[in-house]
């Protein structure tokens, strides 16, 4: 069914006829209720809404509001940022349709919706960027200073030239760079720094104001007038520039005007250039000529060409990349800015003076597809972190008159992460385990600062006030100089005055900090800052109120004198740093060198700086992007670098690590691989890229070269009509249902259309990869019953693929057990039509049985062999092992991941190898393990897979696999019938309800029917209430006993229960003297010495658990004690929080020996006592009630009774060696929500029903190996 029309695809502009179509949010909720089925196609798809509640209802002008769905997970977005670090933003015109931008317009808003937060809520949406018209938002007065900013800068027309400063020729072309000379930041002609110099910023230093006052002898300047000209100008451009970037903040949401406001409030950042910024510590000026065209004929090869990389496809708009990156250096190609704060935002504004028939060029984001034409005076609002660029303004033609005044001036105002996330600022209290020492130079440390100390609570400085005593080491050439100082050129007074009154408030907090707490030294901090005045106009000024200011109670007992005062900077702190985290997932540059557990964003941007480098399964730089998901690179780069050697080199190892029998077409890159010289990639190599393409990018690809064909930038290479007919649908239905299972049958034709596209290097190699798919992918539909059985008999989800099969299973049950003869199973009677249409060989099979009576194994084991050739002649698959460890392995990556990921190599590889093992082809007995190594390696890395995805989660699903053809053959469970399960449940709730009656009248009269006294007269052995039998019941009703509240976390608590479950259970010294407490070693022996008369049944109970243990005598008690010694360390680790049942089991179970060897901790303590143990703690609280799940994992690791008894109810087969955690977990869960259904609340109440005590009843319904017989006239009784 195709999608609506509200849904459109990323590559294509969206047309404006269809504005009325737009979902409103109601809708798009809906659909976000089902998060897997939008899910990760959802990243590269842009939606459409009425109206966003998070744009401000003052906004001058809205636009069209654009959702983004993000899934969640980082590896999509390292592959992400890795593919488009080092590409080329293309030019504005037709080719930026074809590589499908979507441009926005004034008025637009890019929001980011995370889909892992449930439920779904537009008001926790992340605003990505707007655009903003700032004709329109801007009053006449700072819309006409801005005009003059424009000419203040650029200057008369008459008096530009296009020279630029470099080393031979400093004087520039325009006013700024000839009257106020700035420094330039660093390979960047063209890009000046306004404020704070970025080298300052970025390393600690004191944060200093550009262009300080250059003689320190003569008086400060009280005013602008008194300043140089060249301060003078630089002042006023700030100011207006400032006051128009904040006209611009003021259409951002609410929300994130407040956080930036109030943490630069938190941080006492200075107010630079306009007293009204709260937003921005520095200022950047960007100043870009028209590019000159010169002319040239256009090459129609490399226009394909440079369209299939996502350049231009013009030589024009090569030329306006490359006059950009001239003027700005990295500025004008696509980077991002990565020491800005990820919590901020960045207003580039933009005020050209060109003609009419130029081109303003364009701003680009590639990570989403987005373009915005700079055209007229306008704004954009967005996050430097994120990847961006644009191109130089140029003339519309090569015959246009070109002129040398044409210039684009940008604006933008930025925050450096440094000063508002609070790296900048040194800590003058120690840290944690820091020495004192650390703080009696300034503070200063050789510990780098992090974001925790201010969470902490922790008194931070701003480093001016520290420069007086600071030991650091200016940097040179920049002088040590402060805003207090210098700050007149870029600052208004009064906030020069508030920014000094605040910083002494904290200095002064500080120092009253350092005094004795028992002094109660209090600051009035409001009255200190209303104290402080200065001449402001005709009248004072005071600092005005600071919420969040230091107080002293952050430091000491000490009251504040404002209550909200000490909370409200903490709070202040640890909400800039949420707001942080949450904005930096969806930022692939941060991902890209992801920080490890408690590494802070600056640390991580510092070592992203130096480590630059893809991983060994990153694409070549050549072979991607999201726009076009074409290859990207310069011009210059054609040649081989350093990573794409070591990339191949490692590649190489990894395929001499795999099987050489592999020969046939495993290996990537086999054969010649003949490098194209215009190109820069062979078509092998970029067949490779293709092989690691999500569902969604080939996509991409494919609707990428239909437009090429519908525009005609190339004729068809060799498509018939039909051919491109058929293309056209294919793509069409790849497009519209990504991730499902039609796209997934359309793969293996998309890759049948592709060798028409490359030449006969790539041909072969993509041809290959395609049958190897296809083979897969065939051989996965073949194994459809089992995709659906592993659905019911793994996890406990039914799945419509698997209702014919348990038809089936039921039909071929019944036919045995009624001694039919002769039956006849056609297919059409149980497949699907579906199903027939994929499996046209399926014809109808005549089964003959032997009319004998059979004991229900055996029934069984004949019912499964006949399934097996039933599906086998149906289906069309063999029947031996390795059939099932590969189909079971195929389901298990399918289902968890795609079926995109059957093009890797590696899956083909691993998927061989089981077959090699299981038949007894592998050459050694490893095999399959070290081909699993690589397979895993690549699927980690895989763009399809997030860090957090299931099937990461699952691979010790797959790797079990594997393990599993190692050892013995494999085979999945065996299916039963419902109608068996059920008759076998209804006999297990029978069997329950049978000896419910018992719980009360233990110490009665003895009853009358067989099972209920059996079990009457050995309550120990065979109640199934494990609560109510007799010797726990004492136990745990002592009032001093091993599980009392008073005794249970003491060492002798600990002694008393391993000796009741390891020794005394069950037996006389409990049963009738219930003496089951001691207080240690020496009460046990003293015990033993008053009965040293008492035989030894007396003491212990060598078949308390089934078979008779000889090591259950009194002579363990020693070892115990000693054992106990490591009891109340470890419960005072986990802090009073009660522990997780596999921990507590793994505790009593094993430690380690000075060898580090893991051994036994307690004699005659096996798994099966240390699960009673850690259940018997479950009952007095101090471990939690164990899930479906770690019970499943206890119960794999005894081994013991439950498994037989879910083996009887035919939930497990009998006949396997071993049963993994999935099936006992879902065994158990059909068992629970039987028993559920079958017993009243009363009745479940008084069961304790739990998945302790199942796990305890069926253990006695194995051990009595009850039959309808069995329970049959107890109600009577």
């Amino acid at each position: 069914m195709p999608p609506p029309s509200k849904y459109f695809p990323p590559c294509y502009t969206i047309p404006e006829v269809v504005a009325e179509q737009h979902p409103t949010f109601s809708d798009l909720k809906q659909r976000l209720e089902v998060p897997k089925r939008v899910g990760k196609a959802g990243w590269t798809t842009l939606w459409l809404v009425d109206q966003h509640p998070l744009v401000p209802a003052d906004a001058h002008v809205q636009g069209r509001h654009f959702v983004l769905l993000w899934p969640g997970g980082t590896s999509y977005l390292k592959r992400i940022f890795n593919r488009l670090k080092n590409s080329k933003p293309p030019a504005e015109g037709i080719d930026v349709h074809q590589l499908g931008w979507v441009l926005l317009a004034h008025g637009d808003y890019v929001f980011i919706r995370d889909l892992d937060v449930e439920p779904a809520d537009p008001m926790q949406d992340t605003l990505f960027g707007n655009v903003v018209d700032c004709c329109l938002i801007l009053p006449p007065d700072l819309l006409q200073s801005m005009q003059g900013a424009q000419q203040m800068v650029l200057g008369p027309r008459a008096e530009r030239t296009r020279d630029r400063p470099d080393p031979q020729n400093p004087v520039g072309g325009t006013q700024l760079e000839r009257v106020v000379k700035p420094v330039c930041v660093k390979g960047s002609p063209r890009a000046f720094q306004m404020c704070a110099t970025d080298q300052a910023q970025t390393k600690c230093n004191s944060p200093v104001a550009w262009g300080k006052i250059p003689d320190r002898s003569e008086p400060i300047a009280a005013s602008v007038s008194e300043l140089p000209a060249s301060f003078k100008m630089r002042h006023e451009i700030v100011n207006v520039s400032a006051r128009v970037a904040m006209a611009v903040f003021h259409t951002l949401p609410k929300e994130d005007r407040d956080a930036v406001s109030t943490q630069m409030s938190t941080v006492n950042a200075p107010r630079i250039a306009a007293h009204e910024n709260t937003a921005f510590t520095a200022v950047q000026i960007n100043i870009a000529a028209a590019d000159l065209l010169t002319p040239a004929e256009d090459d129609p090869p490399v226009v394909g060409r440079n369209t299939r990389r996502n350049t231009s496809a013009s030589p024009q708009g090569q030329s306006a990349h490359s006059e950009l990156q001239a003027q700005l250096g990295d500025f004008g190609g696509f980077h991002v800015d990565n020491k800005d704060s990820v919590g901020t935002f960045t207003i580039m504004v933009w005020c050209s003076d060109l003609p009419d028939s130029y081109l303003a060029g364009m701003m680009y984001f590639p990570e989403l597809g987005l373009g915005a034409y700079l055209a007229g005076l306008g704004a954009v609002n967005f996050c430097g972190q994120h990847m961006h660029g644009g191109t130089s303004p140029k003339p519309m033609s090569r015959d246009a008159e070109q002129k040398d005044y044409p210039y684009r001036l940008t604006l933008i105002h930025y925050t450096h992460a440094m000063p508002i996330d609070g790296d900048a600022i040194m800590p003058l209290i120690p840290l944690p385990h820091r020495k004192s020492s650390d703080a009696a130079s300034g503070g200063h440390s050789s510990e780098p600062s992090t974001r925790s100390s201010p969470l902490l609570g922790l008194f931070t400085l701003r480093p001016e006030y520290q420069l007086r005593f600071n030991t650091r080491p200016s940097i040179s050439p920049v002088q040590p100089t402060s805003y207090m100082q210098d700050g007149m050129p870029i600052m208004e007074p009064r906030s020069i005055f508030m920014f000094a009154v605040r910083t002494a408030v904290m200095f002064l907090v500080w120092c009253m900090a350092q005094l004795p707490p028992e002094w109660d030294v209090r600051v009035d901090v409001p009255a200190i800052l209303n104290a402080v005045t200065m001449q402001h106009g005709e009248g004072r000024m005071d600092a005005g109120d600071w919420p969040e200011a230091p107080s002293m109670e952050q430091f000491t007992d000490s009251p504040s004198y404002d209550e909200d005062q000490s909370v409200k900077r903490p709070e202040a702190f640890q909400s800039w740093s949420a707001r942080c985290d949450r904005r930096s997932k969806h930022i692939p540059r941060i991902h890209s060198s992801a920080p490890s557990t408690g590494e802070s964003l600056a640390e991580a941007r510092d070592e992203h700086e130096q480590h630059e480098q893809d991983d060994m399964y990153d694409i070549d730089e050549e072979q991607g992007n999201l726009a076009s998901q074409a290859p990207v690179r310069g011009e210059e780069g054609d040649q081989e670098d350093e990573e794409d050697k070591e990339d191949k080199d490692e590649e190489a190892e990894d395929e001499e690590a795999e099987d050489e029998d592999a020969e046939e077409g495993d290996g990537q890159g086999q054969g010649e691989k003949e490098e194209d010289e215009q190109e820069g990639t062979s078509d092998v190599e970029f067949c490779k890229y293709l092989g690691v393409l999500t569902p969604t990018m080939l996509c991409n690809t494919l609707n990428r070269v239909l437009n090429i064909y519908d525009f005609g930038l190339q004729p068809s290479p060799g498509l018939t009509p039909q051919q491109k007919t058929s293309f056209v649908d294919m793509a069409r239905i790849l497009q519209e249902h990504t991730y499902t299972h039609d796209a997934a049958c359309q793969l293996p034709l998309a890759w049948s259309f592709m060798p028409v596209l490359l030449k006969e290097s790539g041909r072969a190699e993509l041809l290959t990869m395609a049958l190897r798919h296809e083979y897969l992918l065939m051989y996965a539909h073949a194994f459809t019953w089992l995709e659906g059985f592993v659905d019911v008999a793994l996890n406990g989800r039914q799945a419509d693929s698997s209702e014919w099969y348990c038809s089936l299973a039921f039909d071929v049950y019944t036919h045995i057990k009624t001694k039919k003869t002769l039956v006849t199973y056609d297919p059409k009677d149980y497949l699907q039509p579906e199903h027939l249409e994929r499996f046209p060989n399926a014809v109808a099979q005549t089964v003959s049985f032997k009319k004998t009576v059979l004991p229900e194994p055996q029934v069984l084991a004949l019912a499964w062999e006949h399934l097996m050739q039933i599906c086998a002649s149906w289906l069309g698959f063999p029947t031996e092992s390795a059939s099932y460890a590969k189909a079971y392995f195929l389901s298990l990556l399918c289902r968890y991941g795609s079926h995109a990921l059957l093009y890797l190599p590696q899956t083909y590889t691993a998927f061989r190898y089981i077959n090699q093992h299981v038949l007894g082809k592998a050459r050694y007995k490893p095999y399959s393990q070290s081909a699993f190594k690589p397979f895993l390696k690549q699927l980690k890395v895989h763009p399809l897979l997030e860090e957090d995805s299931i099937m990461l989660k699952n691979l010790a699903n797959l790797e079990g696999v594997f393990n599993s053809v190692d050892t013995s053959p494999f085979c999945p469970p065996v299916p039963r019938p419902d109608g068996i399960r059920n008759t076998s449940l209804k006999l297990f709730a029978d069997f329950i309800l049978c000896l419910l009656p018992l719980i009360d009248n233990l110490d009665g009269k003895e009853p009358q029917h067989a099972l209920q006294r059996k079990v009457f007269n050995r309550p120990d052995f065979y109640l199934p209430f494990r609560e109510h039998a007799p010797s726990l019941r004492i136990a745990c009703e002592a009032s001093v006993g091993p599980y009392s509240s008073s005794e249970v976390e003491t060492r002798a608590g600990a002694f008393s229960s391993i000796l009741f479950r390891a020794l005394t259970f069950s037996t006389p010294i409990v049963t009738q003297d219930q003496q089951v407490w001691f207080a240690d070693l020496v009460d046990w022996k003293a015990f033993l010495e008053d009965h040293k008369a008492m035989p030894d049944s007396y003491f212990a109970n060598k078949g308390a658990y089934g078979q008779p243990n000889k090591h259950r005598t009194p002579a363990i008690a020693d070892d115990i004690w000693r054992g106990t010694v490591a009891w109340v360390p470890f419960l005072k680790a986990h802090e009073g929080r009660q522990i997780p049942p596999l921990t507590m089991f793994n505790f009593i179970r094993f430690k380690r020996n000075k060898k580090n060897q893991q051994v036994t901790r307690f004699p005659n303590v096996g798994n099966l006592t240390a699960y009673l143990l850690t259940a018997d703690y479950v009952a007095a609280g101090l471990v939690t009630p164990p899930t479906a799940a770690e019970m499943a994992k206890l119960i794999c690791a005894i081994g013991a009774g439950a498994i037989g008894g879910l083996e009887k109810l035919h939930l497990l087969p009998s006949a396997a060696r071993s049963h993994t955690p999935d099936n006992v977990e879902w065994a158990l869960r059909t068992v629970m929500n039987f028993m559920r259904s079958a017993l009243i609340t009363e009745e479940q109440d008084l069961a304790r029903l739990d998945f302790i005590m199942l796990e305890h009843a069926l253990c006695k319904f194995k051990r009595l190996n009850v039959t309808e017989e069995d329970v049959m006239g107890w109600e009577t009784e």
